[in-house]
């Protein structure tokens, strides 16, 4: 049983490529959080692990850590 997967499911057309749905939410972040997110990169994992979250693929009651070395 492996503890880590690769999603790749919220690339967003691609490398540099961005749309409404990720602009959306980097502001509702922003608004949220007070912490603007970098689109390239940042930006699309978290909307990614905040996907998954509400589609419940992390067990209650865990937590998720995101790590942003750049």
């Amino acid at each position: 049983m492996s503890n880590w997967s690769i999603n790749d499911d919220c690339h967003f057309g691609g490398f540099a490529r961005r749309n409404l749905v990720l602009d959306q939410f980097i502001e509702k972040f922003r608004a949220q959080h007070g912490i603007d997110l970098e689109w390239v990169y940042v930006a699309k994992m978290m909307y990614g692990i905040f996907d998954l979250i509400e589609k419940e693929k992390f067990a209650s009651g865990r937590t998720a850590i995101a790590v942003i070395t750049g």
